[in-house]
């Protein structure tokens, strides 16, 4: 067993960005359309925790080798485990 990752950019940007391809003279483009943004972002870990299980979100790319540690020893320890790796914004400044 090992712990599950998420990868969290806190978006569906991916129908949003075909639609403004797509139709870019439509009703969503002149109207301004933001991208698809989640705020506040669903917080997988919270989620987690309150099932039962361990978790920790990571948004620190430094940090991902040890918090996927501890995420590995709660595994081991017969707990399951999620750990949320926070990625930037696709089309604007975090």
């Amino acid at each position: 067993m090992s712990p599950t990752v998420v990868f969290q950019n806190r978006s569906y940007t991916t129908a949003t960005i075909a639609v403004a391809n797509t139709y870019a003279n439509g009703f969503a483009a002149k109207a301004g359309y933001e991208d698809g943004y989640l705020e506040p972002a669903m917080d997988f870990v919270k989620e987690a925790e309150s099932a039962g299980a361990y978790g920790e979100n990571v948004t620190d790319p430094t940090e991902i080798a040890a918090t996927l540690k501890r995420g590995l020893a709660q595994t081991r320890a017969r707990k399951s485990a999620v750990t949320a790796v926070w990625l930037g914004h696709l089309l604007k400044k975090d």
